[in-house]
């Protein structure tokens, strides 16, 4: 807890938690048993799922399980891990449990990268975002999570453009390409399936048609019309999803990103010798045996164990990453302070502007704002309400 901010206790956020599973302990099999989909997260996030908690944000990834909430999280676990059918001592065994200002200190080091099974992997700040923008369609996400959250975007920003965190490999959507390089040196021959076209899914589409150029590329996805789309604008062909194991032999390098249950490309399917099965999906839907036709199968943790080599670089860049991080929690403390204090900043605004008093030459809008300022000033420095209420006045006044 070297860089949290300092001792200074941010009153209202003491039961702010998370709790989840991720890599560092769980493996990609189990990590998958706890995954939550979209349908699951909706769950969650309904308003009669539970009482127990107000905000709750699903972050779900190939790489984490995780939930964030306001409230009991010893509950929501028990609640959460009745939706995903699995018993909950996985997030005691396998997972991770923080609250308060640990809690905050790891949402700043997941959106910034330094909690990523590749370090410095941005991507996951855009998942940070979509899952925050359905907790709030949802109406589970208070002002207060909301502008966490939102510090904490602000943090990878600055991250990102400040540190070399981002040099070199950094996302698993390019891993694969390196991946396909290293495999096939004549890559730029292959013809490649990419089976699932989520949001992961089309950045490994992406990746595949910038780099690979002169590949035969072919996507499948569950929703035909979203492959039909995705193929005009990127120059590749469209398969039918039901089609995929049926037609899989006319590839030599397939990538699942579709998100299953269980695997769907068994290794009955395969009846060409050679190829190359990437599977990116957590729950995978490739089964590992399919390499026993002289093929290769790697999944999610193979490919990030890919980009160790530029490790050593990028973890040079965590202590200028983490004061980044460290200052932009004392700007949501000093943030958060006048936040509490709201409803006083409002009553003594409403109060001066209402107060009959002589004439001055300076404007009465000005002269409130002067005071409202002088007030939340005031404010960050300690929490004595009355005191405060009357200097503001004293301000209002002496002008």
């Amino acid at each position: 807890m070297k860089y949290l901010a300092e001792e200074q206790d941010c009153q209202g956020l003491n039961d702010f938690f998370v709790f989840g599973i991720n890599y560092n302990k769980a493996s990609a099999e189990i990590r998958g048993l706890y995954s939550i989909d979209m349908h699951m997260a909706e769950a969650i996030l309904s308003p009669d799922f539970t009482q127990s908690a107000t905000d709750l944000i699903v972050l779900s990834t190939c790489n984490r399980t995780e939930v964030y909430g306001l409230g009991d999280m010893d509950a929501i676990i028990e609640a959460v891990s009745k939706v995903i059918g699995r018993p909950s001592d996985a997030f005691y065994s396998f997972g991770y449990r923080h609250k308060a200002k640990s809690a905050v200190y790891h949402l700043f080091k997941v959106a910034s990268g330094l909690d990523s099974q590749i370090l410095g992997d941005f991507e996951i700040a855009g998942q940070l975002k979509q899952a925050a923008m359905l907790s709030k369609k949802s109406g589970r996400l208070s002002a207060l999570t909301e502008r966490l959250v939102n510090f904490a975007l602000q943090a990878s920003k600055e991250v990102k453009s400040k540190t070399l965190l981002s040099k070199g490999t950094v996302s698993a959507s390019y891993a694969a390409i390196e991946l396909i390089q290293e495999i096939h040196p004549d890559a730029q021959s292959l013809n490649i399936l990419i089976s699932g076209l989520g949001s992961f899914g089309e950045n490994v589409a992406k990746n595949v048609r910038h780099y690979l150029p002169d590949a035969r590329l072919t996507v499948a996805n569950r929703t035909l019309s979203k492959a039909e789309n995705f193929a005009r604008n990127h120059r590749c062909s469209v398969l039918i999803f039901d089609q995929v194991t049926e037609r899989l032999n006319e590839f030599d390098v397939i990538i699942n990103t579709a998100s299953v249950e269980s695997p769907y490309i068994l290794a009955h399917h395969v009846r060409k010798p050679g190829i190359s099965f990437l599977d990116m999906s957590v729950p995978g839907g490739i089964d590992p045996n399919v390499a026993q036709k002289d093929g290769i199968y790697y999944n999610i943790d193979h490919i990030s164990a890919k980009l160790h080599k530029t490790l050593s670089a990028r973890q040079a860049e965590v202590p200028h990453a983490l004061k980044i991080i460290h200052q932009h929690i004392l700007d949501f403390v000093e943030w958060h302070k006048v936040y509490l204090q709201r409803w006083l900043i409002y009553r003594v605004k409403d109060f001066l502007y209402n107060l009959d008093c002589a004439e001055s030459h300076i404007p009465k809008n000005k002269k409130v704002q002067n005071a409202v300022n002088h007030l939340v000033v005031n404010i960050k420095k300690d929490n004595y309400k009355g005191c405060h209420f009357l200097a503001a006045i004293n301000e209002y006044l002496k002008n």
